[in-house]
């Protein structure tokens, strides 16, 4: 139902071709990435096994690194009617304001 992988959000990128020739430079397979022209911003996401390596392979190339990590996505997301969705967020806004609870994973498209 779910399954993480590596995030890593770099900024002030030039352009997307310099994106992709750092990426190609990391030499690593099984990347993706997401491009905001506007906000010079870029996500690449990865094998979790490979964040720290696709990061340091990023900084290397002299792009510079906001934040990386591994996230959990949902493989199968669910869509809840608009009353559904509120009492839903409801819920969800309440588990994370709990002092016990780190963060809420859910699969619900919002």
């Amino acid at each position: 139902m779910f399954t993480d992988r590596g995030v890593v959000e770099v900024d002030e990128v030039k352009d997307e071709l310099s994106l992709m020739d750092a990426l190609i430079a990391c030499s690593f397979e099984d990347m993706e990435y997401e491009y905001d022209e506007e906000e010079k911003m870029a996500t690449v996401h990865c094998d979790p096994s490979n964040v720290d390596d696709v990061r340091k392979g990023l900084e290397g190339e002299g792009l510079n690194v906001v934040s990386s990590g591994v996230e959990t996505v949902t493989e199968q997301p669910a869509d809840l009617t608009e009353e559904q969705e509120e009492v839903f967020q409801s819920l969800v806004s309440t588990l994370e304001d709990h002092e016990d609870v780190n963060s809420v994973t859910h699969n619900v498209d919002m």
